[in-house]
């Protein structure tokens, strides 16, 4: 048997981003070790699902943001 593999490229004109901002803030998490800040953002089904402690369902669509912390004099995370 003969397998052959090619590698698929997608540049940005082929790839469609998630529009977030219209999903669940399913959780924030704090890095104060590289100061930075991620909310991860799941659309509706997939956030219900995961809070019940359920698997993601096929075409589920989860999305980390990064922010870099805001920090006070000591490097100290500073809370909102």
């Amino acid at each position: 048997m003969l397998l052959a593999a090619a590698p698929a490229l997608a540049g940005p004109e082929n790839v469609t981003l998630p529009q977030y901002q219209n999903f669940t803030r399913y959780v924030t998490v704090d890095r104060p070790d590289i100061q930075e800040v991620r909310d991860i953002h799941a659309n509706v089904e997939a956030a219900e699902l995961a809070k019940v402690g359920q698997p993601l369902p096929s075409g589920a669509v989860v999305v980390m943001v990064h922010f870099k912390a805001q920090v006070d004099d000591r490097g100290d995370l500073k809370s909102n």
